[in-house]
């Protein structure tokens, strides 16, 4: 196939598999497309499957118009693998959905980094990784174009940790996608989302995701958020549900369609810290449920936001609001109500 290695059109499987091996490099490869990287030619199920490998790296290539991901990475021990400058839902301008029917990318392996990769147009989430997964995430865009300025929405999140441990997402844009820009889940733990953004280009594109920025849940634990920007979601700006231990520091959520920032469903520990949010159409930051206590929220900044600046409902308790300024509400400052206590 000249320039480009084609691994196409596959009817059982896989575009490659690679197991058990190690020291590896697939680059310039196309992976359920046509050499020209702009047409579909599905492999069945994946483009590369790499089981139980080390170090390998896979870079500069489309694994894109696959029936199942573009690629997934599995292994019960540290594989060391790098992904880097990978196309994974779009063509090879970066330009156009090629969709994968699943995830851009699925790992569910120890130790897996990805850098500068496009993971848009998918059919599932445009990253995924899953209870086995670590690593970084760094420099991608998820929902939109390689620039990062036009929607190519993933159908789900733009990034699942559905239940991965000790990983970083930095540096990237998580905008434009149909469901979260990010997914905490399945008790993901000891996680950072750093300087990403939500719902924005690079240079303030509006391009909403239509659930939550970011949204942290169903007994995740220890993630931290901070230098992120969120604005413009068509929901609430981060959502943090059943959870222990999430810290939001140093962030601004912005002009949201409904909370700036919630927190609910039996999340405890929760540190709010140095964050400002401005025209939610709801409230800046809400507190609620019965089983929601023990959170802390210290120097938030609330400006003009659709109803009230802080409150707290339907039973919360030993809640601490501390040095915080509201501003512009149009309902009360802050409120607490329903049975609310020892706040």
């Amino acid at each position: 196939s000249g320039r480009y290695p084609q691994f196409s059109g596959s009817k059982n499987g896989a575009g490659v598999t690679i197991r058990n091996s190690k020291d590896g490099i697939l680059k310039n490869v196309r992976a359920g497309n046509d050499a020209s990287g702009r047409n579909a030619i599905p492999n069945s199920w994946v483009g590369i499957h790499l089981d139980t490998t080390l170090r390998m790296v896979v870079s500069n290539s489309v694994l894109s118009g696959n029936k199942g991901d573009g690629i997934t990475v599995r292994s019960d021990v540290p594989t060391s693998t790098s992904l880097n400058t990978l196309y994974l839902g779009t063509d090879a301008t970066g330009a156009a959905a090629l969709p994968n029917g699943y995830s851009g990318a699925w790992i569910d392996a120890p130790k897996v980094n990805m850098t500068d990769c496009v993971a848009s147009g998918n059919g599932g989430s445009g990253i995924g990784y899953g209870p086995r997964g670590t690593g970084n995430i760094k420099a991608c865009k998820a929902g939109t174009n390689k620039n990062g300025a036009v929607a190519i929405p993933n159908v789900y999140q733009g990034v699942a940790m559905a239940g991965a441990k000790d990983w970083t997402v930095s540096s990237c844009v998580l905008s434009g996608n149909g469901n979260d820009g990010i997914a905490v889940y399945a008790q993901a733990a000891r996680g950072s989302i750093t300087a990403c953004r939500f719902g924005l280009g690079p240079n303030n594109e509006p391009l909403p995701d239509h659930s939550s920025g970011i949204w942290i849940g169903d007994g995740s634990d220890a993630i931290a958020v901070s230098a992120c920007t969120i604005a413009g979601i068509e929901g609430t700006g981060i959502n943090i549900g059943q959870s222990t231990g999430v810290s939001i520091k140093g962030s601004t959520v912005a002009d949201c369609n409904g909370q700036g920032i919630a927190i609910y469903g039996g999340a405890s520990t929760a540190f709010v810290e140095n964050v400002t949010v401005s025209g939610c159409k709801v409230n800046a930051l809400a507190i609620f449920g019965e089983a929601t206590q023990g959170n802390t929220i210290r120097s938030l900044r609330s400006q003009s936001n659709g109803w009230a600046g802080i409150q707290l409902f339907e039973g919360t308790h030993h809640n601490r609001i501390e040095s915080s300024v509201v501003l512009g509400y149009t309902g009360i400052g802050i409120g607490l109500q329903d049975g609310t206590h020892h706040n």
